[in-house]
């Protein structure tokens, strides 16, 4: 497959502001101001009035006394908060100016936990209110006691003191969130309090010891969380691992810059669950040098060990490759996979180097048209020299992916990178290579930690003609070179021209603005999405929580195959924008994704009351991996192609569903931990025909195990992965050969994105991800390099903020 050629949820300031004034209140260092309203008073002119009316979650008594405050959604230095205390009715009511605002509670932290409207534990996932002037929103929410978990934790049957055991609270996206942490007494036990209701995951680390006695545990076991409801005393008894101790030697087979160098040496243990983490350790050395290493292990667990390090000079990771296996990403697990017992000793020899280095030079040459505005120096100044001089040590000291915080090219020639693989050209990294005014002057860049292999270059900027080396205007007539693992065999120097001449895309690149897509909630929003990529009818309709996201995630690829929308509902009954938007489509068929958990038969009801002449099916497995293939096999005849993505988080898997739309093929969830490809994935997939699988995340998203298993299985497998979620979705991107619409939605949360991989993929247009208040790196370098004539972005201003319609970089 040829590319062509052209790249823990953060919570919302103000969170971190009303979580630490919760924090002071209930600490008693701080008082709520009362601002509170009679009910029913008058509010003043230009106001509204947010009246909140609190139950207990358990018994529905009012509760009366829990600080209650109004936060604007939008950032106010200026404001000051809007507080009160409910009544021995539970209600408590706060005039505030019209607009849109969060509402947060602070109760005593040993009654009731706190929450945001409508009962949630992020900023992030409250529900946005709007007030009207000269009228009142009346809202209800339950308040919910908090749990609590008590640990006992024992090694050799022994109890263990000053055991460090963290709980944390497994949330909607998959993502883990802090809980409580404590340390156990003489007696082995402690105590965790004031949880909020839901699944939980602990882990016991014992402390820290010259030669371990125990290493730590998972409650209540490695993949699994157990469930604390509200108000609940859990127990829990924890039984440390032995430990056992291995040992070994590292060669530093390379030279290198500076003086010493160092490398981390560790344990990623291997089991049914994929691969986990274990321990490490950290040597140096001087380059040329063996140094020892000794490592605490858990005895009896098979695991493979990794070898990383960073260069201690500029302090950035190196990308150290075990000789053994290269790899893409820099990290090589040594093959074998070993197991020792507690009273055994083993001892490895390890050969370690660092990855490639492709280096070149590149000159711009005035164009044969005269100079071009801005750039008017042919001989570079002092102050230019030394820019070029902070340029060059930043390619060599830092990130190569520097974020410049503009559209364009930002003044800067960009280099890109492409490999060869089994199946053709790979677009691969970018680097912020050179200033484009500085002209005549010969200006370095460089790529690291590659691996050995046939590569091309091309280059472009804002006022620098598109190419390819050498003097190639089209990618298939570029010249390719091969890197050995001591570098580039061939010399590089690049001469490229100004656009003041003859070339193809002469003058500054400038992205569009973008067209938001957004609704009052989440709802709305799909509905909004849909009328905008079926302006008419649609032959399907696919009706999936919003709630939650693994039903939708396989959802989309299928609705955009069979030529329809992903629509959002409640569980409990489809708001009415919804139950419309489905009338005016006037599909054939309504699949509503999910068992009665996810949607409830009452809301079946409501669809099937539209249209009784409408065929209406419920599709839903015994878990969202069985779902995600009854879609497959329900959407798709047959498929050459297919993406595989972890079930376990949502922005892998959404970014996905246009590209294997694109393809003509489904995206599978897996339980990517697993070590080898599960029997239903490898019945769907040959069912189908699939014969190329691209698998979405890293290996820690889905296993090499598992990658490797279909290999093995004779499929065409390619992983796309990139340092973090937003890097992954703009290489997934670049699947496409061109992108005249490109689809940006949030990579914080998944219920804008549900809908939004439907539409892309209808449309054919790729996902990229953005951060609520920025556009990462990848996001930006992506769009710069298909300048699409149209950007549609996903969700209102508090999901996507006005810095990212303005493509403001994330710093």
């Amino acid at each position: 497959m040829t590319v062509p050629i052209g790249a823990k949820r953060r919570p919302h300031r103000r969170a971190s502001r009303a979580l630490l004034t919760a924090i002071a209140v209930a600490a008693g260092l701080l008082s709520w101001p009362t601002t509170a309203a009679a009910v029913g008073e008058a509010p003043p002119a230009g106001h509204g009035t947010v009246e909140l009316t609190l139950t207990d979650g358990a018994t529905g008594a009012p509760v009366e006394g829990v600080s209650v405050s109004v936060d604007p959604v939008e950032y106010d230095p200026s404001w000051e908060w809007v507080t009160g205390e409910t009544d021995a009715s539970g209600v408590v009511s706060l005039h505030v100016p019209a607009g849109a605002y969060r509402v947060s509670t602070n109760p005593h932290l040993d009654q009731y936990v706190p929450a945001y409207y409508p009962g949630v534990a992020l900023y992030a996932d409250a529900e946005r209110v709007t007030v009207t002037q000269g009228q009142t929103l009346a809202l209800a929410m339950q308040m919910m006691a908090p749990a609590s978990a008590v640990l006992s934790v024992s090694g050799d049957g022994q109890p263990v003191p000053g055991v460090r055991v963290t709980m944390y609270r497994i949330a909607a996206d998959g993502s883990e969130l802090p809980g409580g942490d404590c340390t156990t007494d003489a007696t082995g036990r402690c105590e965790i309090s004031r949880l909020r209701a839901g699944d939980y995951r602990a882990f016991a680390s014992p402390p820290w010891q010259d030669h371990a006695q125990w290493v730590t545990d998972v409650w209540p076991a490695r993949g699994e969380t157990v469930r604390i409801e509200s108000g609940q005393r859990a127990e829990a008894a924890i039984a440390l691992p032995a430990a056992t101790r291995i040992t070994g030697d590292v060669r530093l087979d390379f030279t290198h810059p500076t003086e010493r160098v160092t490398l981390w040496v560790s344990a990623a243990y291997v089991g049914p669950d994929g691969v986990e983490p274990g321990h490490q350790t950290r040597v140096s050395g001087a380059p040329g040098q063996t140094v020892p290493f000794a490592l605490d292990l858990e005895a009896g667990r098979p695991f493979r060990l990794v070898l990383e390090g960073f260069d201690t000079a500029g302090d950035r990771y190196d990308r150290l490759i075990a000789t053994e296996e290269w790899t893409s990403t820099g990290m090589a697990l040594l093959g074998e996979t070993v197991t020792v017992a507690e009273d055994q000793t083993r001892h490895f020899e390890l050969d370690a180097h660092v990855g490639a280095t492709i280096a070149g030079t590149l000159r711009v040459r005035e164009g044969v048209g005269g100079a071009v505005d801005g750039i008017a120096a042919t001989q570079p100044s002092a102050e230019q020299l030394e820019r070029i001089e902070r340029h060059s040590e930043s390619v060599q000291a830092a990130d190569q992916s520097a974020d410049f915080g503009c559209g364009g090219s930002c003044g800067m020639v960009i280099v890109d990178l492409y490999q060869l693989r089994s199946d053709g050209w790979r677009y691969l990294e970018m680097v912020y290579a050179a200033d484009e005014a500085l002209l005549g002057v010969e200006q370095r860049f460089s790529f690291t930690g590659l691996a050995p292999g046939t590569y091309r270059l091309g280059f472009w900027g804002d006022h620098v003609c598109h190419e390819f080396w050498q003097d190639r205007t089209e990618f298939d007539d570029a010249t390719y070179f091969e890197v050995t693992p001591q570098g580039n065999a061939v010399v590089i120097a690049a001469e490229l021209q100004t656009t003041s001449g003859d070339c193809s895309n002469a003058g500054p690149r400038e992205l569009p603005t973008p067209d938001r897509i957004s609704g009052g909630d989440r709802f709305a929003t799909a509905v909004a999405i849909s009328k905008r990529a079926f302006p008419t009818t649609a032959s399907v309709v696919y009706l999936a929580s919003g709630m939650n996201y693994p039903d939708g995630l396989a959802a989309g690829p299928a609705a955009a195959h069979q030529g329809g929308p992903v629509l959002l509902t409640r569980p409990d009954a489809v708001p009415q924008s919804v139950l419309d938007e489905i009338e005016r489509l006037q599909p054939e068929q309504v699949v509503i994704v999910g068992g009665t958990p996810s949607v409830w038969a009452q809301a079946e009801q409501q669809v099937r009351d539209l249209d009784p002449e409408r065929q209406v099916i419920r599709i839903g497995g015994a878990d969202r991996f069985e779902t995600s293939r009854l879609l497959a096999e329900h959407a798709f005849e047959g498929a050459g192609s297919a993406f595989l993505a972890t079930g376990m988080k949502f922005p892998d898997a959404l970014t996905a569903g246009p590209a294997a739309a694109m393809l003509g093929g489904p995206v599978l969830l897996v339980n990517g931990g697993q070590a080898t490809p599960d029997a239903g994935t490898r019945a769907t997939l040959d069912a189908l025909g699939v014969s190329w699988v691209g698998v979405a995340g890293d290996p820690q998203s889905v296993s090499v195990g598992f990658e490797e298993g279909l290999m093995s299985a004779g499929f065409d497998v390619e992983r796309f992965s990139g340092r973090d979620r937003f890097a992954t979705a703009a290489q997934i991107g670049m699947l496409f050969a061109g992108a005249s619409t490109v689809v940006v939605a949030s990579g914080e949360g998944f219920a804008d994105a549900l809908p939004g991989a439907a539409a892309a993929g209808a449309v054919g247009a790729p996902m990229l991800l953005a951060r609520s208040g920025c556009v990462p790196v990848s996001t930006s370098s992506a769009l710069d390099r298909w300048m699409p004539t149209d950007v549609w972005l996903l969700g209102g201003e508090p999901t996507l903020s006005p810095s990212v319609a303005s493509y403001t970089a994330c710093r």
